[in-house]
């Protein structure tokens, strides 16, 4: 079965992906010079789905426009909604926006009543998830 599975990540092209999910289960740092860290995310995630949060491109996108909200009381001016629409995936340079993200999900007011409910994070990813793939159609 390990072979199996081996070769069709092989034939698809994803070894890399697959290095870097378990680079996350095995909570190793990223490397700073990597690019897209959205699978080491996603493997942070499968080492413990319980304490956190799924993050990509379109949960960040909606967390951005969310907070800017929070803080602004508006939307964004139609620039600034192109730069987030427009957000394709997940850099180490975000690291920080990830952790602001992180933290928004853990205090957030606005979670206050899920907090106590089996898997409310992954409520909470449904819906971000859904949110920042409209934004990115509606704002592109």
């Amino acid at each position: 079965m390990t072979r199996l599975l081996f070769s069709i990540i092989w034939k698809q092209g994803d070894l890399l992906k697959v290095a870097r999910i378990v680079d996350g289960i095995l909570g190793k740092l990223p490397n700073r010079n990597s690019d897209r860290i959205t699978f080491l995310e996603f493997g942070r995630y499968l080492r413990n789905p319980q304490q956190e949060v799924i993050v990509a491109q379109h949960v960040i996108r909606a967390y951005r426009v969310i907070s800017f909200y929070e803080e602004n009381g508006s939307l964004p001016d139609p620039n600034e909604r192109r730069e987030i629409a427009k957000k394709d995936g997940i850099k180490e340079s975000d690291r920080d926006l990830v952790g602001s993200f992180r933290k928004w999900v853990e205090e957030s007011p606005s979670f206050e009543h899920l907090r106590d409910e089996p898997g409310w994070r992954f409520a909470v990813d449904d819906f971000l998830f859904a949110f920042g793939k409209l934004v990115k159609e509606a704002w592109k």
